[in-house]
């Protein structure tokens, strides 16, 4: 018998993360950089592992002042995370008022759900059309059905599993018919050059969520950022562990922001292969969903899990999604790697498909 808690945790289970180690394989379950970031970064966050910079806790005045030129806002209206998961977490512990409704995607990022229920929070979800794109009319009807009840919404766009990218339009409607907190999360969104940021002073409801894990290639360091109004940010830093965020993390962040063209370099590869790669799985006859971020999500059907044990034991890791929501039997996310990366796929997956 485990302790009391005022948390439902009889609600939910423990999200599960792999137990052996991935390093060495071809990682293209997670959505993670297959390769890592670039050496000049590796060079920052190395200088931050000194004895007396291990010693001493981080500071976060230069990271602030660099996040701020590198996401186009204003003083205040930025704070870092340790990954966009802790962001998640505080922004529905801070503003998630009690029994009120989170309105999100079905299906979409799971951690979003995962807090709402483990504060006894319902949820509300909206379902994707037939070919993964949002629905923009449910989902708008869904908000004002909602009404008084709702407490808090959920965007991920390009949602994450499906790969479908939330209008402009949608972002900008879903604000203007609530003033609950609107959780944007971006984590994806250099890979659809899809920002809105442009929104924040004119919105106070929005909170975008953004990832340094994906594009950046800091997954394991683990840092995020939000961006929202002054206020906003002031608040969710009492939420916030005061040093979330540890010296190499901050070092290579910063290293990054101040080398956005290694980030454009990325983004422009990705988009490439990953439509040499979507062709390939066409000429194969598999259905694929929208393509607007770092995956694919392609339809095997009854083979699923036979060919992601058989990539597996070639060192190719991806994810079948089946089981994991009644519309995903069948579908399995294969993230995009370098060309060379792809090219190893394609000559494993050719037999398994024929």
């Amino acid at each position: 018998m485990g302790l009391p808690s005022r948390l439902a945790l009889d609600a939910i289970h423990a999200y599960q993360i792999p137990t052996t180690e991935r390093a060495g394989l071809l990682r293209l379950d997670v959505n993670e950089h297959p390769c890592g970031p670039d050496p000049q970064v590796m060079q920052a966050m190395l200088a931050a592992l000194s004895p007396e910079q291990v010693a001493t806790y981080p500071l976060y005045a230069p990271w602030h002042a660099v996040a701020e030129g590198y996401f186009g806002v204003t003083p205040g209206q930025v704070t870092c995370t340790a990954g966009g998961d802790d962001a998640i977490k505080a922004i529905v512990e801070a503003f998630l008022l009690p029994e009120k409704v989170l309105l999100q995607l079905s299906p979409t990022f799971d951690m979003f759900a995962h807090w709402a229920r483990l504060y006894g929070n319902p949820i509300a979800e909206v379902r994707h059309r037939a070919d993964f794109s949002i629905d923009e009319g449910a989902w708008l009807r869904a908000l004002d059905a909602a009404g008084d009840r709702l407490g808090m919404v959920a965007l991920v766009s390009p949602n994450n599993p499906t790969g479908a990218l939330a209008s402009a339009q949608l972002i900008e409607q879903t604000l203007q018919r609530t003033t609950a907190p609107v959780i944007l999360d971006e984590t994806y969104g250099e890979f659809a050059q899809s920002h809105a940021t442009r929104l924040l002073d004119t919105y106070s409801n929005l909170l975008i969520v953004r990832s340094f894990s994906k594009v950046h290639g800091l997954a394991g360091l683990r840092v995020g950022a939000v961006l929202a109004q002054a206020p906003v940010v002031a608040d969710l830093r009492k939420v916030l562990n005061p040093y979330n965020v540890a010296r190499p993390a901050i070092a290579a962040s910063i290293a990054i922001m101040e080398r956005p063209q290694l980030t454009a370099k990325w983004v422009a590869d990705v988009k490439y292969v990953r439509a040499e790669f979507v062709e390939f799985l066409r000429l194969h006859h598999i259905a694929v969903g929208p393509q607007h971020a770092n995956f694919v999500l392609a339809q095997l059907g009854e083979g699923a899990a036979r060919i992601t044990s058989a990539l597996a034991d070639q060192g190719i890791l991806v994810r079948d999604r089946s089981g994991s929501h009644p519309d995903l039997q069948g579908w399995v996310r294969i993230a995009i790697g370098t060309a060379a990366q792809m090219a190893r796929v394609q000559r494993a997956l050719a037999p398994l498909l024929s």
